[in-house]
């Protein structure tokens, strides 16, 4: 399968058109409860992957609440309020 509409003669000419993506896998002690506290280590774990030269930082679910039903049927929200506007802001400025 070549991309860009080539055609590969071969499987090695094939993996030249490979595009390497450095990952992060960011696993982090969260708060139960705590949302600014959670997204702070978001923050600060997102500088880090992307100082390390990573171009896709992957969070545990639950970050913003903790793995805590009871956090997570206190603090629920809208997508349009709680942790995710933070959480995009932080996407969008890194």
């Amino acid at each position: 399968m070549a991309s860009h509409g080539t055609t590969a003669s071969s499987p090695t000419e094939e993996l030249c058109n490979i595009v390497i993506m450095k990952v992060a896998a960011a696993q982090i002690s969260c708060a139960p409860g705590d949302g600014a506290a959670n997204v702070k280590k978001v923050r600060e774990f997102s500088e880090r992957a992307k100082n390390s030269g990573a171009e896709l930082i992957v969070f545990p679910e639950m970050t913003d609440t903790g793995y805590s039903m009871p956090a997570i049927q206190k603090h629920a929200a809208a997508w349009n309020e709680g942790a995710v506007p933070e959480l995009q802001k932080i996407a969008k400025e890194l």
